[in-house]
């Protein structure tokens, strides 16, 4: 149904990039938080050895497990979206709507994190993981306004004929394809003399039958008759 509204070689890069950077970011922060609940006992005993106190380390330990899974929530649902976008595209079922709102979910989710990421980086001095962020922000983005154009163009030219991408790129005006029903505009150079004479009507044709079929009477001159006298 939505097959010729997309273009593939759209989608693929942005998917790629996306899947990729996202999986590599779930990846790590999976490994870190496996690395940090291993070790938590250990890191405890030398917070505690610091002078903190051990409710202040529990209270640390729970806002570092809230903000890292908050980070893996976010890059999973990431890949789903792709995931989803992926197999509803291979079964031309990917609607413009449905596009914009999954992309729209993300792209603001992701500019949230960004903008923490920045606040932090401002304040520890470090922002290499931004430019992590900032890639798949950008491809979060990239899609979303993919997304918006096409749907722009689906409902403009929705009540006046199919849209194709094609078309959209060759910039002719959609209303005069072979969907629209008023037909091609007209030529200002035919002539209307050399058009050719209209098809009779049925009921033109059985007049021209009625009238045209019957025989003909010729007139027939009477020859005068002589009469003999006796």
């Amino acid at each position: 149904m939505y097959d010729n509204i997309w273009l593939k070689r759209v989608w693929i890069p942005f998917w790629v990039i996306q899947l990729l950077f996202s999986i590599i970011l779930l990846a790590s922060i999976g490994l870190g938080f496996g690395l940090l609940r291993d070790n938590r006992d250990d890191i405890s005993d030398d917070l505690s050895d610091a002078g903190y106190d051990s409710s202040d380390v529990n209270h640390a330990w729970s806002a570092v497990s809230a903000i890292l899974a908050v980070w893996i929530a976010v890059c999973a649902v990431t890949i789903i979206f792709d995931i989803v976008e992926i197999f509803l595209l291979a079964r031309k079922r990917l609607s413009p709507v449905v596009a914009v709102v999954l992309n729209s979910l993300t792209t603001l989710v992701w500019l949230v994190l960004i903008i923490i990421a920045c606040i932090g980086a401002v304040n520890s001095g470090t922002g290499l993981g931004i430019i992590w962020l900032a890639v798949i922000f950008a491809t979060c983005l990239g899609k979303l306004i993919y997304c918006s154009v096409v749907l722009h163009r689906f409902r403009k030219t929705r009540s006046r004929g199919a849209y194709t991408p094609a078309q959209a790129e060759s910039g002719l005006d959609p209303g005069y394809t072979a969907y629209n029903p008023a037909g091609p505009p007209p030529n200002p150079f035919r002539d209307p003399s050399r058009d050719p004479s209209p098809a009779p009507t049925p009921n033109q044709g059985a007049a021209t039958e009625y009238y045209g079929g019957a025989p003909a009477f010729e007139m027939q001159q009477q020859q005068p008759q002589q009469r003999y006298y006796s």
